[in-house]
């Protein structure tokens, strides 16, 4: 009897530690288990900045060692580049187009739509003096060297093409966009070098 009393004892105090391992088991996989499952949205795309090596290597030189733009992300591929160099052999080679965009944008507010124009409008100014105009474009430049600004060189049949229609068979185009990509902006540069570059935003 005492025996039989110690087995049954034995028996219901195995009872919680039986019952906590079943319940520690999965669930089955079911339409409805899967469903539930949170999957993690995709997150941000990497910004390739100048001093990551990602983009063509002379664009990234230039930023940085004549223009002192670390912040900027860009969207400027080796093979794209080369790609383009193709079309005008002869022509403004990738290196002088994109100095000459970035000084338009920095330095020329002649289109009311462009960059350095805006900043000049939302400081209350027209006709800016050189000291107006050196402050206006240190404002620009420091809006393209913060996280939200974004340089691409436009392909035939790309995104971000020009408002105004010029076509890449006979320009370098860059659209700039800034402010967490809100305003969008395009510098040309001809590519037989006989004109200009000029630049205007898209508002």
């Amino acid at each position: 009897m005492k025996f039989s009393a110690i087995l049954l004892a034995a028996f219901a105090a195995a009872m919680p530690a039986r019952a906590a391992q079943t319940s520690a088991w999965p669930p089955l996989v079911t339409p409805e288990t899967l469903g539930a499952i949170a999957v993690p949205a995709p997150g941000n795309p990497v910004r390739a900045l100048p001093k990551d090596g990602v983009n063509y290597s002379a664009a990234e030189e230039i930023l940085i060692k004549e223009f002192g733009m670390t912040g900027i992300s860009l969207d400027i591929p080796e093979a794209q580049v080369g790609s383009q160099m193709q079309q005008s052999p002869a022509g403004l080679c990738f290196e002088q187009a994109l100095r000459s965009a970035l000084n338009s944008f920095l330095t020329d507010y002649s289109d009311s739509t462009g960059p350095l124009a805006s900043i000049l409008s939302g400081m209350g100014i027209a006709k800016p003096t050189k000291s107006e105009l050196k402050q206006a474009s240190k404002k620009l430049m420091q809006q393209m060297n913060m996280p939200g600004a974004h340089l691409y060189l436009v392909r035939d049949n790309g995104p971000h093409q020009p408002s105004r229609g010029e076509k890449v068979s006979v320009n370098w185009i860059f659209n700039l966009r800034l402010n967490n990509y809100s305003n969008s902006y395009w510098a040309v540069a001809d590519r037989s070098g006989n004109k200009a570059a000029y630049n205007y935003g898209s508002n």
